[in-house]
């Protein structure tokens, strides 16, 4: 799928929650449950709200998350603090545990799960991914690690952005059915220019591709540079 850009960020949020409800529907239809992963962040909450309004079979449907901050379940830091109260009844929920165990077990606790949901390795049929401005998607920090791990499909990460946390490897998330992105904002626009070139040097430069459902304000678009006008030839009387 093209890129697709819209005017604002609220319209790019309704139209990735439209592209969301199709595939998740087609899924659907094809094996009849499905496993799906939202990232955090600011910007999909419109986006997430809208897609979870909509009249799906929510009881066949398992809900992951790509990454979580690893502080207390209470806490208005994580991620699901704030996605909890939108989720319709019905929906099978895996959260990230917040327990205070170390993050390495963490992360193997939550593999396991991810494992025994979707399978070894695990198929996750829709996941939601966001950009950051330096290039990161889920918690793949630009330099860590984390970037380079091929034989895990959760791990830890810490801290990144202010707190440790969990997130899904690059295996996990390509090896995800259909991914959906979402990226607004002037300050994703070298980001959304990196990634449309498949700049392996940013960590989302290295997930999915450019077959991806990407959605997009026209604000984080790069425009090139306007070539200036040339010079009107000099008539010759003139010369």
């Amino acid at each position: 799928m093209p890129l697709e850009v819209s005017p604002d960020c609220q319209t790019a949020c309704y139209g990735a929650a439209r592209c969301m409800t199709h595939l998740i529907r087609s899924v659907l239809e094809d094996q009849g449950e499905a496993a799906i992963a939202f990232s955090g962040g600011t910007t999909p909450w419109p986006m997430l709200a809208e897609f979870v309004a909509q009249p799906l079979p929510w009881f066949r449907i398992h809900l992951f998350q790509v990454d979580e901050r690893l502080v207390p379940m209470e806490s208005p830091e994580r991620n699901w603090f704030h996605l909890a109260p939108l989720l319709p009844s019905g929906l099978q929920v895996h959260p990230v545990p917040g327990g205070r165990e170390a993050p390495e077990a963490l992360a193997r606790s939550y593999e396991a799960e991810l494992i025994r949901v979707c399978g070894n390795p695990p198929r996750l049929d829709l996941i939601h991914l966001g950009l950051g401005q330096d290039g990161h998607t889920a918690s793949l920090a630009p330099g860590h690690p984390v970037t380079r791990v091929e034989d895990r499909f959760v791990a830890a990460v810490g801290p990144f952005h202010g707190a440790p946390r969990l997130t899904l490897t690059r295996p996990a998330l390509n090896g995800g059915r259909h991914r959906v992105w979402l990226a607004c904002g002037p300050d994703k626009q070298d980001a959304l220019a990196r990634w449309l070139a498949r700049d392996p040097s940013i960590p989302a430069g290295a997930v999915g591709g450019l077959e991806d459902a990407f959605f997009c304000d026209q604000a984080a678009v790069m425009t090139p540079p306007e070539t200036p006008p040339e010079p009107e030839p000099v008539p010759p009387s003139l010369r």
